[in-house]
C-alpha cells in the first residue's frame, strides 16, 4: 500500500492529503549499506495541513528516519471534518510504513503494496540489528 492509500484508508476520508512523496534514499545509507523497515506514525491537529507529530517507531539508522521525517514534513493535508461540517474541523492519526531495500545493483524505498521480496537475509540482519541496539538484560 502506497503512502496516499495507507492515508486514504483512514474510514470516511477520501483525498485527505495532497503533495505525498516517498523518502529519498539517503546517499550516506547506500554508501553504508544500510537497508530496513521504517515505520512512522503522524498526528495532524484539526484544520492543519500538515503533521504536528512525526514519531518515528521503529529504523535500523537515523538517515533511514530523517528521510522519512523530511518527505513526511512536505505533505500537505486536506481539512478533515466531522460529517463535512466545515466548524467542526477533526484531528487525525496514521502509520506510515516503507522499507529501504537493495535490489541487485539498485536501492528503493517500496511501500506494503509494492510487489518485492527481501528475502530471509533481510530479515535477519534486521533481526540482529534490533538484538545489538537492544540487547537481552544478563540472568
Amino acid at each position: 500500500m502506497t503512502a496516499e492509500a495507507q492515508l486514504r484508508g483512514i474510514p470516511g476520508h477520501r483525498g485527505l492529503a495532497d503533495d505525498i512523496v516517498s523518502p529519498a534514499y539517503p546517499r550516506g545509507a547506500i554508501r553504508a549499506n544500510i537497508t530496513g523497515l521504517v515505520v512512522a506514525e503522524i498526528c495532524v491537529p484539526p484544520g492543519a495541513r500538515s503533521a504536528s507529530t512525526i514519531w518515528i517507531m521503529t529504523a535500523p539508522d537515523k538517515a533511514l528516519a530523517d528521510a522519512a521525517r523530511d518527505a513526511i514534513r512536505r505533505w500537505r493535508f486536506a481539512p478533515v471534518t466531522k460529517m463535512g461540517d466545515p466548524s467542526a474541523p477533526l484531528s487525525y492519526a496514521a502509520k506510515i510504513t516503507w522499507y529501504f531495500v537493495r535490489q541487485g545493483n539498485e536501492w528503493r524505498v517500496l511501500s506494503p503494496a509494492d510487489s518485492f521480496y527481501v528475502g530471509s537475509e533481510f530479515a535477519m540482519r534486521q533481526q540482529e540489528k534490533h538484538y545489538s541496539d537492544h540487547p537481552a538484560p544478563p540472568h
